[in-house]
């Protein structure tokens, strides 16, 4: 498995966990667990513990993992073959079925033949980007329930596609955070905003040349 011939390429952190992506594609994770938002049981997580999911959720052999991402309280990886895998549990799937854990198959996109090429988090929903450049918005909220346990369990609805105006042909970048339910798209022409949570807000500046500093 994973070694010192190995190495971190991508490092996400999400609201108190995190999660490590390795150059062989193993995934491995710290930090809180309370949503099973690393893919594991809600028990106590070592660091730098390596991700274990059965083969009947995700299969390392068959899916090599080519991005992941982090939001409060969830997480989503995309594989090399175009599939997206969420920790959120649907309410019915063929994919994961009966278990309590683990990543769970967007199915929406495997059904309509999407290949996603990465994935965005937000604080409420996930942003998922395919192989032309499209862009689909997922909200994730908690489930309402009788349950008196103090966490909630997620439910993420479905995928709907993002719209632009004729000037946001070609997007170039994606800028979000799980903190915030905003995000910025920039491409050569504009910089596009939304605020998917809050009335579906948005707004559109152009710019002829752009830059950022902190």
């Amino acid at each position: 498995q994973s070694s010192t011939t190995d190495e971190v390429v991508d490092v996400r952190a999400g609201t108190q966990f995190s999660l490590f992506l390795t150059k062989k594609g193993f995934l491995y994770s710290c930090g809180k667990n309370s949503h099973q938002q690393q893919g594991k049981p809600k028990s106590y997580v070592y660091i730098m513990d390596i991700m274990k999911i059965t083969t009947k959720e995700f299969n390392y052999n068959a899916f090599k993992i080519s991005s992941i991402c982090c939001g409060t309280n969830f997480s989503c990886i995309v594989t090399q073959n175009g599939k997206a895998f969420t920790t959120i549990k649907p309410a019915h799937t063929s994919v994961g079925e009966n278990k309590e854990h683990g990543f769970f198959e967007v199915e929406y996109f495997t059904t309509n033949n999407i290949h996603i090429k990465k994935a965005f988090a937000t604080m409420k929903g996930l942003i998922f980007q395919t192989s032309n450049d499209t862009l689909f918005f997922a909200e994730v909220k908690e489930v309402v329930n009788n349950s008196s346990s103090f966490v909630k369990a997620l439910s993420m609805g479905r995928p709907k596609l993002i719209l632009f105006d004729k000037y946001n042909v070609s997007k170039k970048k994606i800028f979000c955070s799980p903190d915030s339910d905003t995000f910025f798209i920039m491409n050569l022409r504009s910089t596009h905003m939304e605020d998917f949570v809050s009335n579906l807000k948005s707004s559109t500046s152009f710019f002829s040349d752009l830059s950022f500093s902190w």
